[in-house]
């Protein structure tokens, strides 16, 4: 006779006892990301703003929060004056990635603003940005740019401002004092 569920531990399988654990927490964020895919996508009553509406004033929100990018050709210049010291190097190095992300969030916030309205046509990818930012989650096209990370949307965007005034002054006022 095969033995009931609870005598099924990590143990019985090899594994640490902490498998549980873990299993059990990816169980329930799933569960939760999936209850909230589940929320009805048209608005329900009179008065209340429009799931697009949401959508936009989100997105509106971030890019308003979006820092000007970086000078990277003058900061490698002083590089190159400075003798390439490692610190600075890794700084240009995280300043590239740092671009990128911010590249790709501006472009896609504003491809997402004008498929709402409907100038352009919206495509899986702004669908799934969309959705994300409807539910509050970090949108997936921006999780493959940055650390990783399991924070949600609006403290994911709090860490994303900090981030950038760390970066802005170890370009201006040079090498942090403790690494």
């Amino acid at each position: 006779a095969m033995p009931g569920i609870e005598s099924q531990t990590p143990e019985v399988f090899g594994l640490h006892p902490n498998a549980e654990i873990n299993y059990l927490t990816t169980a329930s964020k799933t569960l939760w990301k999936d209850l909230l895919d589940l929320q009805p996508r048209s608005a329900a009553g009179s008065g209340g703003i429009t799931r697009e509406e949401y959508i936009a004033s989100v997105a509106s929100g971030i890019q308003a929060k979006q820092p000007p990018l970086f000078d990277l050709n003058k900061l490698r210049k002083e590089l190159e004056a400075d003798g390439f010291s490692p610190v600075f190097v890794v700084l240009v190095q995280e300043l590239e990635r740092w671009e990128r992300l911010n590249v790709k969030m501006n472009k896609s916030l504003v491809q997402l603003k004008k498929a709402l309205v409907g100038e352009i046509a919206m495509s899986n990818e702004l669908d799934a940005l969309g959705t994300a930012l409807f539910n509050g989650q970090l949108p997936d096209m921006w999780r493959k740019l940055t650390p990783q990370t399991e924070k949600m949307l609006g403290s994911w965007v709090l860490f994303h401002e900090r981030r950038n005034k760390q970066y802005k002054a170890w370009a201006e006022e040079g090498e942090p004092m403790v690494m």
